[in-house]
């Protein structure tokens, strides 16, 4: 009876020790994944660190391969991912940044980071309609809360794209919200005033160089710019100014003191000017004729001369012994200017040279055409 009571008490007193051992057991295990995983996150982070200093140091081939590591010991790290992607391209390896790039927008879509490194990948690949959807997408995607400027860069690199293949309209609408943007930052006004011009409105980019002007009135490369700017936009008189209080800044820059040349020649040029009497607007009008046809026959000299521009050369040519019967009118000048803009947008099928730096003409031509 004694020994039937003994085993009783000895049982419960068992099992207590082995749930005991089971939970020690259990927490051992527990503290050794713990330590082991510490283990991997720290060795990955360690990659990861040499990576992006090879990175950094312009080794991408060896950066690849830490990267890679940290990206296996860790592989829901985005950051090492992200960084895996940017060193690929970096070392010329598209399709692999693209594969890398892949495995994060296809579990979020709307990473930002990720879609605008796959921009650049795109643009590397010259696909062009893939690059501006992506970089849209990283636009409006979401940031890291320690990156305040992404979305800037993000769109001025957008508005290079599109200044590189021409898309005005588009460039236009991206800089409008560029120039939105809150925050006053010098380099990117800079920036965006310069791609205002590429964009075809001189008159934004004037806005921003005057106010740039006057914030830093001893800066010579923006009083040249200023110039640049108010001579495209037919200013002439202000762009003398510029280029002249730039070159009291810069008196030994031979850019400035070619632009400021052109600029007095188009002022003599301009015949637009609704001050100029019709002889004076007649006068103005020949000479540009004569500018436009000599600068023809001499980038055609030896050359043969396209079909299409020897009606306008004869034609010119005429009109150059023409005397003006009587008082010249304002018909007779525009006839000259018609012919003149006609030979100056033909000028490409003969002329393989770009006009040089001190000729009028481009700036003048622009001015008409408008």
């Amino acid at each position: 009876m004694k020994s039937e009571t003994d085993s009783m008490v000895q049982t419960p007193g068992l099992a207590v020790l082995v749930l005991a051992i089971i939970v020690a057991l259990y927490g051992l295990d527990r503290f050794l994944a713990r330590a082991e995983q510490s283990e991997l996150e720290m060795e990955a982070q360690t990659q990861f660190s040499e990576g992006q200093r090879l990175l950094a140091g312009g080794k991408p081939h060896l950066a690849v391969q830490h990267l890679q590591r940290a990206s296996s010991l860790e592989r829901a790290n985005q950051e090492y991912e992200l960084a895996l992607a940017s060193a690929e391209l970096a070392d010329g390896s598209i399709e692999k940044a693209r594969e890398t790039l892949n495995d994060i927008l296809q579990d979020d879509a709307n990473n930002a980071s990720a879609n605008l490194l796959m921009a650049r990948a795109m643009v590397r690949e010259n696909r062009f309609k893939d690059a501006d959807a992506h970089y849209h997408r990283a636009i409006y995607g979401r940031w890291p809360a320690n990156s305040p400027h992404a979305v800037v860069n993000a769109r001025l690199e957008l508005a290079d794209l599109l200044a590189e293949h021409g898309v005005k309209q588009e460039l236009l609408s991206e800089l409008l919200l560029l120039q939105n943007q809150d925050g006053n930052d010098p380099a990117k006004e800079k920036k965006v005033a310069e791609l205002f011009l590429h964009a075809g409105s001189a008159s934004r980019a004037v806005e921003i160089y005057r106010k740039l002007v006057r914030e830093e009135p001893a800066d010579s490369q923006m009083n040249e710019a200023l110039g640049r700017a108010e001579a495209l936009l037919g200013n002439y008189r202000a762009a003398h100014s510029a280029f002249q209080r730039a070159l009291e800044l810069d008196p030994g820059s031979t850019s400035i003191q070619t632009e400021l040349m052109v600029v007095d020649k188009l002022s003599d040029l301009d015949p637009t000017s609704r001050r100029l009497s019709s002889a004076e607007k007649f006068r103005r009008s020949q000479e540009i004729l004569v500018l436009t046809k000599d600068e023809l026959n001499a980038c055609l000299s030896g050359r043969q001369i396209p079909d299409i521009l020897k009606p306008l050369l004869n034609t010119a040519e005429q009109m150059k012994a023409e005397k003006s019967k009587g008082q010249p009118s304002n018909e007779t000048a525009e006839e000259r200017l018609d012919l003149a803009e006609k030979l100056w947008n033909n000028r490409g099928e003969a002329c393989a040279e770009a006009p040089r730096e001190d000729d009028p003409l481009p700036v003048l031509m622009k001015k008409l055409a408008r």
